[in-house]
This record gives structure tokens, sequence and C-alpha cells, in this order.
């Protein structure tokens, strides 16, 4: 990757948390500002940082996710992520009020032509090179240093804009306008530290409200002027002339021999100002003995973004870069240098398994391992270590929901509290046992920091492992959040003893099955049987809607211990028994072997082959008939399915029902009802009267 030019190094602003001495994500920042490990009050730290040129391929990036099965919500946030936009980059020219000999020349991208023509002024971030490299005038730099300051310190968030001006002036490359350099809080580090905005007041609402915050300090150029389409015309043509290549030096990998490479007690140097010094190596490419080790790391997300490559080769030595325990650290420098020197997984082999068809991961990695993982599959694919169609990693996305949990907070701190700082005994109105103030309780997903965990342990123990796992699975979709509820565990409980007392009470009938008549109770048993194994085939292969599989087994055992007697001794329900137990065994493994024994039919319930739905059965003889009397529903009746689309049979079936005798009839004369209108809809699914008179029915 360096030398493909894709690893570079630049200093960017980053969250420091001064105890633990390491750079931390957002993420890892509660909202008071502070660490959440350790607690410190985070800082903001202009550090040297490591950066994949992931822009190179934002392209490729954006083009190809259409293709993938992935969630909406994921490609909608890897689209934003990426930021794809089409625009120019110009050669600026930055000057001074004293001087107008050019201090610097820099690239500023812009999306419009009319925003170059246009602007009033250009604004930059507070890490911008303008501010990094030192060109701010003497007279400006205290007054910038303590508006950055202030503004990293106490950033707004009601949406108000401020800035700063910088005493540096940008020469328009094409009108030859000189406009003011502002420094904005609304120009995000996280477009990168070099991003600028040329600013439009007239067209653009943070750029008045910058325009107006600046006015009483600096001259702002005409805040009204538009540029004419010959402008824009001469500007697009000379814009697509220009050369805006940049030649990039980057650092010597560390050879292939060399690695893994072990530091020395990084945490402690780090603190004690010694980490250079404790890094000190001979260069591998000049020789000289006063080189330094690279120490920095990239973030986790980064490291788990190759992992999955291992799995197709994993006894693979001799193409692989060992990692050791430390490898955390050195991961990255690892496959960069095993991109340059050998082979992370035999290409034929990987081949042969991937793209992987099915990855199950949590929404909040959709702009963060699952991004970089594309990123570098790409990057991979580009270097002839892998063959991935599009350079894709993933064909299939799941992404499971959270756990969540009650948690309570302090009204006037927001300090979450511990269990045993509350009283529960009234669950809508918790209180904190130390001042009888009622606590902020809220759900929120299960954490350490939030004191909101359940030990499963304890539930398996009240409960039974399987009890526990079917309640997890049946709750919620496995792509929705799962509010957690100890008393709700139960039923599952009591679901499984149902069904296991219908095993055993089959097996203690004796299995002297006897063929029955053929009867509609009996067909419909084995409607319902193929159904349920319809539904749990296609939850368990394509949907991964497990709380339908479980629910559909649920409808099928409580139709179970309603049949008739006669059915208990009939085929249909010997196979209903049997089945119930093989479609069980995903979701309660433990007490479907069980029940397996049981039944006595040897070997493992997880190697008999899988039941398969029979078409034939799913085809019903009868459907139901919704009765409709004066726009009321009053009852069912069962009707061939082949005489549906007569509409004089159906209503002659459904006056004879005996919903029919007892709303369709005169009960003095015994005479049927006339009828104004009479609708037959849904193929025969639904019959609706509107009668004339109500007659001594029970209307």
């Amino acid at each position: 990757m360096f030398k493909a030019g894709l690893a570079y190094q630049k200093e960017a602003m980053v969250n420091w948390d001064p105890v633990d001495c390491t750079v931390l994500a957002n993420e890892q920042v509660d909202d008071s500002g502070r660490a959440e490990r350790s607690g410190a009050l985070v800082e903001q730290k202009s550090l040297k940082q490591w950066f994949f040129r992931i822009t190179d391929y934002a392209e490729d990036l954006h083009s190809t996710l259409p293709s993938l099965d992935w969630p909406a919500n994921v490609k909608q946030l890897q689209t934003k992520w990426i930021g794809r936009s089409e625009g120019f980059e110009l050669d600026v020219d930055f000057v001074t009020e004293e001087s107008q000999t050019s201090l610097v020349k820099l690239s500023v991208r812009t999306d419009s032509p009319y925003s170059a023509l246009n602007a009033s002024f250009l604004a930059i971030g507070y890490d911008h090179p303008l501010v990094t490299g030192g060109y701010i005038p003497p007279n400006r730099a205290s007054e910038v240093r303590s508006w950055i300051d202030s503004s990293v310190s106490n950033p707004a968030f009601d949406g108000s804009i401020s800035g700063t001006f910088t005493g540096l002036w940008a020469i328009n490359p094409i009108t030859s306008a000189k406009i003011p350099v502002f420094i904005a809080d609304y120009i995000s580090s996280d477009r990168g530290p070099d991003e600028a905005d040329f600013g439009v007041p007239s067209c653009d609402q943070r750029a008045r409200a910058l325009a107006d915050f600046m006015s009483s300090t600096c001259p702002i150029l005409d805040l009204e002027r538009m540029a004419s389409d010959e402008e824009v015309a001469r500007f697009t043509q000379q814009a697509e002339e220009q050369n805006v290549g940049r030649k990039k030096t980057f650092p010597v990998p560390v050879p292939h021999e060399q690695l893994p490479v072990l530091l020395r007690d990084p945490v402690t140097a780090y603190k004690k100002g010694r980490f250079r010094e404790a890094e000190v190596c001979k260069c591998p490419s000049c020789g000289r003995e006063d080189a330094h080790r690279e120490t920095d790391t990239m973030d986790t997300f980064v490291d788990s973004a190759w992992y999955w490559l291992r799995y197709c080769d994993p006894k693979n030595s001799t193409e692989y870069v060992e990692i050791t325990p430390f490898g955390v650290l050195l991961q990255c420098l690892a496959l960069i240098s095993a991109l340059s020197h050998s082979r992370i997984v035999d290409r034929e082999t990987a081949s042969s398994l991937l793209p992987v068809d099915l990855y199950i991961g949590g929404v909040e990695h959709s702009i963060k391992h699952l991004f970089y993982a594309r990123f570098l599959g790409k990057v991979l694919t580009d270097q002839g270590i892998v063959d991935l169609p599009n350079g894709e990693p993933f064909k299939k996305l799941l992404t499971q929901g959270m756990v969540q949990a009650r948690s309570y907070r302090e009204p006037d701190t927001g300090r979450y509290l511990k269990k045993d700082e509350i009283d529960r005994s009234d669950p809508n109105h918790p209180k904190i046992i130390k001042t009888g103030v009622e606590a902020v309780a809220s759900w929120e997903k299960m954490s350490k920091s939030k004191f909101n965990g359940v030990d499963p342990l304890e539930i398996i123990e009240r409960h039974g492992v399987d009890a526990t796992r079917l309640y997890i699975l049946f709750k919620a979709a496995p792509q929705d959040e799962l509010p957690w509820d100890d008393r709700a565990v139960v039923g599952m409980e009591r679901w499984l003893a149902r069904t296991h007392k219908l095993v055993v009470e089959h097996v203690e009938r004796g299995q002297n099955v006897v063929m029955a008549k053929g009867d509609g109770e009996e067909r419909e048993l084995r409607f319902m049987l193929h159904s349920t194994i319809q539904e749990v085939t296609t939850a368990m292969t394509s949907t991964f809607g497990f709380h339908v599989a479980i629910s559909a087994l649920m409808k099928l055992t409580n139709h179970m211990m309603d049949v008739s007697p006669h059915i208990l001794s009939t085929p249909t329900y010997a196979e209903s028994i049997t089945t119930v137990v093989q479609l069980l065994a995903p979701f309660s493994p433990c007490v479907a072997a069980e029940m397996w024994e049981v039944l006595g039919r040897g070997g493992s319930v997880f190697t008999a082959p899988w039941p398969e739905a029979s078409a034939e059965a799913l085809v019903r003889d009868e459907m139901v008939c919704a009765i409709m009397v004066n726009g009321k529903t009053r009852g069912t009746v069962n009707i061939p399915v082949t005489r549906g689309k007569d509409a004089a049979e159906v209503e002659r079936l459904a006056r004879e029902s005996e919903v029919g005798k007892e709303w369709l009839v005169d009960h003095d004369t015994g005479e049927s009802l006339k009828a104004k209108r009479v609708i037959v809809a849904r193929e025969g699914r639904m019959i609706s009267f509107v009668l004339e008179g109500a007659g001594k029915s029970k209307l």
C-alpha cells in the first residue's frame, strides 16, 4: 500500500485521553466529553496520523454498492460516508494585506463553477494547512489561536455559526479577485484538513451567516454578484486544462524478514516521553543508524478489516505474515508488508471460497469495519492477492440489532446508577435509594458503563439454556432491537414443557398408527404441518426470520394440542410429532435431542434428514369464506376451492351453513331473508349480504 500510494501521514486533530495516553474514536467519548474507559476529560490535540487514500477508490466503492444484497440503511450510510461529488480543483495563491507576493499555492475544490466565480470569501477549517503550516501573519496569530482554542473546547450546539479572519487573502485564479480567508466552525475536520469552501452568501445560508458574523471585522466583496454564462463556460474550460497532480513521498516499509516488530514497553515509554528514543533502529533503505520505528497503530476497525481472508487458508504458514500477541499494534504494517513481499492467503484457495456468502455484524460497523473491509477487498484484488468479483468481499449482509435493557440515571448529573442504587419496587417510578429522588429510566443498549447488563448465567440457571436462547430468537427479528425482559423468558420455558409433554404422551399411547378416514381435520393438520416446514426452512435459509419460524412452531403445537382424540393415532399426527422435534432442534438443541431420544428414533436429531414440505399437502381442498351480514362479519364457512368463483354456489353454501341459518333466516317463518344485494369477493373468500329487512333473525 505504501508503493501504491495508498498510505500516508499528515497532521490531524484527534480526541486525546490524557490518562491512558491514547487517541479515542468519537464513539469512545461520552456526552459530557469524557473518555468512556478512563473517565478523563478528553482533549483536542494535533498529532501526525496515518491515513489510507480511500478517495482513490471512492468511485468504485460507490458504483458497486447497488450490486450487494445488503440492508438499504447500510448502503445509504456508506453512500453518505463516501460523499461522492464531482467538481473542479483550483490552484489558489494566498497573500497578505501587506504583500501581494504569493506565500503558498494550495488546491481548493469546488462542486460548482458558480461557487468559484461568485465567492465573497474562502472558508477553511481550524486544521487547514494554512493554519498548521505557519502561514498566519504574526499580527493575527494570537487572535486566531485564541479563537481556535475556544471553538474546539466549547463547540456550538445551537446551530450558530462563527469564525475568525486569518489575515490572509485568496486570489481567485479565474477572476483574479482578492477575497478574505476565514476560519469557520462549520468546516468539519471529518471532511479532511485540506478542505475549503468558496463562500457565496447569496446562495448559501451558512455562508450568509458567516458573512454577517464577520462583516464588522473584515470587508467582504459584493454579496449579490452572479457570474454570467460566458464566465462559467470559460471557467470550466480553463479548470479542465489545469494539472492538479501532486507528488507524495512515503516512509520506508518494514522488510518482511524483520516482521513481527516487538516494541519495548510502549505505553510506559510514551507516558515518559521517551517513545522515539525507545524505537531507534537501522533504516532498511539507506542504512542510517538513527532511524525510528513507526509506533502508531490503526483503529481496530481497520485491523479487523482483513481477518476474513485467513478463514480461507488458516494453516498456511509460508504465505502469511505471522502476527504476535502484540499484533494489534502491527497488523496493518504487517498487511502492508505482506502486499509488498508475500501473500496473505493462497490466491486459488481464496478464490474458490470468496466472496463471503453471508456476513453477520452490527449496523454500527457500517461505516467502519465493513467500509474498510470493502476498501481492502478492492485493493487486494487490484494487487492480485485475491480475485473478488468487483473487489467486494461480502455478498449478503445481515445486521443484527442490539439487546437493550433499562438504565437509570441521576436527574441532575446524568450519572448512570448501579442496580443496587435503585429501588425498583415500583417499576414505573424507580427511586434512588440514597436520596429518594425518582431516577431517569430509559431503554438503552446493554453496556458496562450504563450498569444495565444482564448476566446470562443467572438467566440460564433459572430457566435453562434452551428457553433463554428461544426467548432471544423469538423476541425480535435479527435486525431489530431486542428489549430484554427477564419475566418473559418463562413463557418459552412453559412452551418447551408443553411440547415435551406432547412427545411423552404420544410415546405412552403407543405408536399403533391407525389409518383415519381422511377427514377434513386430518387434512388441516397436514396442511399446517407442511406450511410450518416451509416457513421454518425459509427462515433458516434465506430470510433469517427466526422469530417467524418459532411462531409457526408454536401455532402448530397449539393446534396439535386441540385435535380430536381420533387424530392422535393417525399417520399425520405421528409425522407431526417427529417433524416438530426436528424443526425445533436448531433453536432448542438440548430439549430437542432429549425428545428425539424419547421417541426412540436412534442416532442424532442433528444428522437426521431435514423435513421437506410437500407441494401436494400445501394445496387445500377447502378454503374459509367469511360471511358478512349488513356490514358485520358474522362467521365463516368452509367451501370447496373449486367452487370459489361460482357466486351462486358460494351463496347457497353460506345460507346452508350454521352461520346462515342463524343470521339469514326469519325465525318466525323459517324462510330465508331476502337480500337487496349479494357480493362475492376475493374468489369466494368473502360473501356480503345486504338484507331488505331483518325479520326475526338475530339482526
